[in-house]
């Protein structure tokens, strides 16, 4: 599927080309639109257009996307350049305005870069299919560290269940011989 979903972003990206004479990130970011919000469909995200978020500096900034779940929770962000900017130079502008740095993917549609915890992860050329979709699945497999936090908690308490059953069991059935008090409220 996502092989797929990139051969076709190629197959759209140079219609768009052809067609407009033109390689601007608007002419070829809603192409990438298409394909990144494919891979965020596998995760049950969706990637929004255009969303005011806070950023790192407490003002607001406005990515091209943003990944959000049902519940409207933002997962990450992207940001898309045109081939002519030099990527990196865009990056530091971005961070500088305050963009978020916990899962953001910038691109270009020659390089993509993903960052996150502040730190870059991946850089992929566009031309790699295989690169390219390492990339999209990293960045929108990324879980925040308070859910996957969350979510190890979870897991200990159902392994520790069964321990605090017998546990409860056995200081209640000892209540039941030795405390007159529970045994009277029992009734």
């Amino acid at each position: 599927m996502t092989t797929n979903s990139i051969q076709r972003y190629y197959q759209e990206v140079e219609k768009l080309k052809q067609r407009g004479s033109t390689k601007m990130e608007s002419t070829v970011s809603q192409a990438f639109y298409t394909l990144l919000n494919d891979y965020a469909q596998q995760k049950e995200l969706t990637l929004v257009p255009q969303v005011w978020v806070k950023g790192k500096l407490g003002r607001k900034v406005k990515p091209d996307g943003t990944l959000k779940d049902s519940l409207r929770q933002d997962w990450g962000y992207w940001e898309s350049k045109d081939e002519a900017d030099d990527i990196d130079e865009e990056i530091e502008k971005k961070f500088a305005r305050g963009y978020p740095d916990v899962n953001i993917l910038f691109e270009d549609s020659n390089t993509a870069v993903l960052i996150q915890g502040g730190h870059e992860i991946i850089r992929a050329p566009f031309n790699n299919a295989t690169a390219l979709d390492a990339i999209l699945k990293t960045f929108v497999s990324y879980q925040r560290p308070e859910v996957e936090t969350f979510r190890k908690a979870i897991e200990l308490f159902k392994e520790d269940v069964p321990n605090v059953t017998e546990t409860l069991r056995n200081v209640m059935a000892q209540a039941e011989k030795h405390n007159k008090f529970y045994v009277q409220a029992g009734k």
